[in-house]
């Protein structure tokens, strides 16, 4: 009934690394099923297809092709979410050249990551240095500090009444490209995680960093994910920036802190 949104599918299966037996089981369903819908001899009902969806943690940004491909309207939530995704798209595309953010005063660089240096270390490394920067900025706040989400709690890397911040520190394109495909996914998840359970006015954000002196990419790749994973995350209110100093980092918190003030 529908070739390419069994394409997707298989698509979407293959990069969540489930088997057609395993997905069946996680979603509760034969195989068969699963196969049908992947040759598209058949397609699954909208409470099938949300199971589906929820086990494969497909992107905003596929789950138009899909509805597309099944003729189908987009569920009124669903539809809200994607015209906060393509306006959000829009503003991106529109700054992606632009030098809107305050690289801060030169001096202090995130390094480079030596080979042997565990990747906690180093991430230990560079958020010590921009604490000196917001320290510097008289920026208050808690590092590592812990929030109350639900029973337990999450310690998070920097938090003032304003903003609630995480970092991902990367030293080459080939590290960033890895975490942006990967890990960045367990960061946001603990965000988004904390704002559900908070459900406060402060900002969230993830603020990517990569070593001062890192190449420009050729390839434009890392732009495009992260692009792409800027659009997603603003659906749950979360942001995600990119520094390449300390002082950039510092600054990108004080302008969030800022913006909340201002409203």
């Amino acid at each position: 009934m529908s070739v390419e949104f069994g394409k997707i599918i298989q698509r979407c299966r293959e990069v969540a690394g489930f088997t057609q037996e395993g997905l069946a089981r996680h979603i509760g369903l034969s195989q068969q099923s699963i196969a049908k819908w992947e040759s598209g001899k058949s397609v699954p009902r909208e409470a099938a297809l949300r199971a589906l969806l929820a086990a494969l943690e497909v992107p905003f940004s596929e789950l138009e092709d899909i509805y597309t491909a099944l003729g189908r309207t987009l569920p009124k939530g669903l539809e809200q979410k994607f015209e906060a995704y393509h306006r959000q798209e829009a503003k991106l595309r529109r700054t992606e050249h632009s030098d809107h953010v305050d690289q801060g005063a030169p001096g202090v660089e995130f390094p480079m990551k030596p080979p042997e240096m565990p990747q906690l270390e180093y991430h230990r490394t560079c958020n010590r240095l921009i604490r000196e920067a917001t320290g510097a900025a008289n920026i208050a706040g808690k590092w590592d500090s812990q929030l109350k989400v639900g029973p337990t709690g999450l310690t998070l890397d920097f938090v003032t009444n304003d903003v609630v911040v995480e970092f991902l520190h990367c030293s080459d394109n080939k590290t960033l490209t890895a975490d942006l495909k990967g890990h960045i996914y367990k960061v946001l998840w603990r965000l988004v995680l904390a704002r559900s359970y908070r459900s406060d006015a402060r900002h969230y954000a993830l603020i990517v960093t990569i070593a001062t002196h890192t190449a420009p990419d050729p390839s434009a790749r890392n732009e495009v994910l992260l692009r792409r994973l800027s659009a997603e995350a603003s659906m749950a209110d979360v942001t995600i920036f990119l520094a390449q100093t300390p002082q950039q980092a510092s600054s990108l918190i004080a302008s969030l802190s800022i913006s909340e003030d201002a409203e």
